[in-house]
């Protein structure tokens, strides 16, 4: 029973560590070459964009905003609108990644 428990919270930890390691900040570039008004990050395939991460604030060409990430993502897409209907999605975004720069053309670049 001993024995048991032990590997029981040893696995835990490990899970527990693997989790928390990959928590931290993601920092996205606006390169797109327009004001982002909206900032929508969802993990992959969920189909669901979440909530506008900007909130009421925007992002301006070249201006860089940082993003506290809890981990969970492996792979993670991005949506942006420019406030008037128009949106560009990015899909597939590295979830280790810590610096990410956001193009125009629907690409991004790891840094």
């Amino acid at each position: 029973m001993k024995k048991g428990f032990i590997a029981l919270m040893a696995v835990w930890a490990i899970l527990f560590l693997s989790v928390t390691a990959e928590a931290g900040t993601i920092s996205i570039k606006n390169n797109t070459g327009v004001e982002i008004v909206e900032l929508f990050l969802s993990d992959s395939g969920t189909g669901d964009w979440e909530e506008d991460v900007l909130g009421n604030n925007t992002l301006s060409h070249g201006e860089t905003l940082n993003i506290n990430v809890d981990g969970a993502y492996n792979k993670f897409d991005l949506r942006i609108t420019n406030g008037e209907d128009a949106a560009l999605d990015f899909f597939g975004l590295d979830g280790r990644a810590r610096s990410i720069t956001l193009n125009s053309d629907a690409t991004a670049n790891y840094q």
